[in-house]
């Protein structure tokens, strides 16, 4: 995570460079430290800030996409090594999605859909820790 520090140069805008400074500094505390009984905690709030910065995205400015593109990219080199596996898919998967939200709109026997993706699920070290939530569309009849 040396890389989110030495690009404090990288953000155009200043409240931006502000908020990434504030929000990578936990993450390199805990890269410092290397493994411990707090990785999984450390795991589901990295894989929150990466969640966050999807939605940063799309309301920066254009000179910050890159920055903010090069911070996600580190995210997941450094998520790779550690263990950590972000669990994103718009199929659902009752074992690794939680539906958050159920709308009854579909036909009936019709197979469930993912309507939106809400924070992702993690899996650290091969074991899931969190799964990723959903809203889920599914049939009026079945109830699935």
């Amino acid at each position: 995570m040396n890389r989110v520090e030495e690009q404090a140069d990288f953000w155009k805008t200043p409240n931006l460079a502000e908020l990434m400074k504030e929000r990578t500094s936990s993450l390199q505390a805990f890269r410092d430290a290397g493994t411990s009984p707090g990785k999984i905690r450390w795991a589901c709030e990295a894989v929150d800030f990466y969640d966050e910065l999807a939605s940063v995205k799309e309301i920066a400015l254009e000179e910050d996409l890159p920055g903010l593109d090069s911070l996600g990219n580190e995210l997941e080199r450094v998520f790779r090594g550690m263990g950590v596996e972000i669990l994103r898919s718009s199929s659902w998967n009752p074992e690794m999605q939680r539906a958050i939200a159920v709308e009854k709109t579909l036909e009936t026997h019709t197979a469930p859909v993912v309507k939106e993706q809400g924070a992702s699920g993690v899996r650290v070290d091969g074991r899931l820790v969190r799964k990723q939530e959903v809203v889920l569309q599914t049939s009026m009849k079945t109830g699935k």
